[in-house]
C-alpha cells in the first residue's frame, strides 16, 4: 500500500521516472495544496474497475477527517478546504506517476507516455497528444510525441514491463524544477536488442512554463550530434575533394 504522503511529495517536490509496472486499475489519490486550502481529487472511475481494492480510496485531510473519495466528491476536480466546495472540475483521471502539478494545483499537466505508437501509423484517426497542460481545469496547450522526439524509430525500447504490445513509451522522467517549471527528460537514443543497450545519445531535455504550456528551453542531443556528423562528413568530403584536385593539378604539370 503506498502512502499518501509520499505520493503527494512526489508529485509537488520531487522527481518522477516512470519506469515501472502499469496497474490494470491504478489506485485513487488526493493531493493537498502547500497551503492546504485546496485540495485535488483523482478518483479512478468506480463502475469500471474489475477490483475493489484501492488502497487511495480513504484520505485523510489536513484537520484529520477521513473522507471516501468515491461518495464524497461528485468528480475528480479541485475543491477548497475544509468546506469541500469545489472550484473546478476535471472529467479524466490521471495516473499519479504520469500527472505534474504546481503547488497551488491551479496548474497541471498529464503525459500520454504511449502517444508515439499513434503518431506512427496511417490512421486518419486524430493523434493523440503526448503532453496536455491545464489551467483551472482548462486546457491551455498540448504537444504531440514527434514535436518533443526527432526520429522516433532510435528509441531505446523500454523495458518489457513497460511496454505494451509494442507502443514504446518516449517519456523518461519528469520533475518541477521551481514553482513554474516543468522539465521533461525523454527516452535515451539508440537500440535495446535482448539484453545490450546500445544507446548514442541521452534523451531530450525540455522545459516547459507549467501554468502556459510554452517551451521554454530544450536541449537535444540527437540533433546537436546529427548537426556535428554533418559538419564531419563536409570536412571530410572537402579535404577528399582538395586532395583530388592537388594530385590533378600535379599530374597535369608534369
Amino acid at each position: 500500500m503506498r502512502a499518501k504522503f509520499i505520493v503527494t511529495v512526489w508529485l509537488l517536490f520531487g522527481a518522477v521516472s516512470v519506469y515501472g509496472v502499469l496497474e490494470p486499475d491504478p489506485d485513487s489519490y488526493l493531493l493537498i495544496s502547500k497551503d492546504q486550502t485546496r485540495c485535488l481529487v483523482m478518483s479512478w472511475p468506480a463502475k469500471s474497475r474489475r477490483w475493489t481494492n484501492d488502497a487511495g480510496r480513504l484520505a485523510t485531510l489536513p484537520d484529520g477527517r477521513t473522507i471516501d473519495l468515491y461518495t464524497q466528491f461528485p468528480s475528480n476536480g479541485v475543491y477548497r478546504l475544509p468546506e469541500l466546495s469545489p472550484i473546478y472540475f476535471l472529467d479524466w483521471f490521471a495516473r499519479s506517476n504520469f500527472f505534474a502539478v504546481s503547488p497551488d494545483l491551479d496548474a497541471l499537466a498529464k503525459f500520454n507516455i504511449f502517444a508515439l505508437h499513434g503518431n506512427l501509423t496511417n490512421s486518419a484517426a486524430p493523434k493523440p497528444k503526448a503532453i496536455r497542460f491545464f489551467r483551472h481545469g482548462s486546457e491551455v496547450r498540448s504537444y504531440l510525441a514527434p514535436e518533443l522526439v526527432e526520429n522516433p524509430l532510435c528509441l531505446t525500447v523500454p523495458p518489457a514491463e513497460f511496454s505494451s504490445s509494442g507502443h514504446w513509451a518516449w517519456l523518461d522522467s519528469f520533475r518541477r524544477v521551481d514553482r513554474d517549471q516543468l522539465e521533461v527528460v525523454t527516452v535515451r537514443r539508440g537500440l535495446f536488442i535482448r539484453d545490450y543497450d546500445l544507446s548514442f545519445a541521452p534523451g531530450n531535455r525540455l522545459v516547459f512554463d507549467l501554468h502556459t504550456g510554452a517551451l521554454l528551453s530544450e536541449d537535444r542531443p540527437l540533433a546537436r550530434l546529427r548537426r556535428r556528423a554533418a559538419l564531419g562528413l563536409l570536412a571530410v568530403v572537402g579535404i577528399v575533394l582538395a586532395v583530388f584536385l592537388f594530385k590533378r593539378s600535379r599530374a597535369s604539370t608534369k
